[in-house]
């Protein structure tokens, strides 16, 4: 379950040029809803594998995180907050795998040791971030990576 693109028209700086968008991918939690759903038949706890994914996908599912030449920038939307914006300088900053948790995250880390993840991705556009940030691009436009 891919969400459609977002417009980060409103985001960009000045002659700021988009070179790569995307958005969570949540098919992956599908699994985990399908053992919650039968693990209700036969404990009362298996409530909880159906609610844990189910409100995970609510947190993250309208998040949306693009790179441009200048920046690298996330869009969260929690539950209770308005949205806000996450913005690192591309200067200086490395992009690395963040795989041990089981979740498919590109965590970009700042000489400063400031963060941003993008969670949720296909594997390929993983790899695919982290191979090519480090040689500004080619990126395709809109996450057309599978």
């Amino acid at each position: 379950m891919t969400m459609p693109t977002f417009d980060w028209t409103a985001y960009l700086q000045q002659g700021e040029q988009l070179m790569w968008s995307g958005r969570p991918e949540l098919a992956g939690f599908w699994p985990y809803v399908a053992m919650g759903l039968f693990g209700l038949t036969f404990a009362p706890h298996g409530l909880v594998l159906l609610l844990l994914p189910l409100g995970l996908a609510a947190v993250f599912a309208r998040d949306a995180y693009a790179l441009t030449e200048r920046r690298i920038l996330a869009l969260r939307h929690p539950l209770t907050r308005a949205a806000r914006l996450e913005s690192l300088p591309r200067a200086g900053v490395y992009a690395g795998p963040q795989m041990n948790s089981g979740w498919r995250t590109v965590m970009f880390t700042a000489p400063d040791r400031k963060t941003i993840s993008f969670r949720f991705l296909s594997r390929g556009v993983q790899k695919h971030l982290i191979a090519e940030y480090p040689k500004g691009g080619p990126f395709p436009h809109e996450g057309g990576v599978k």
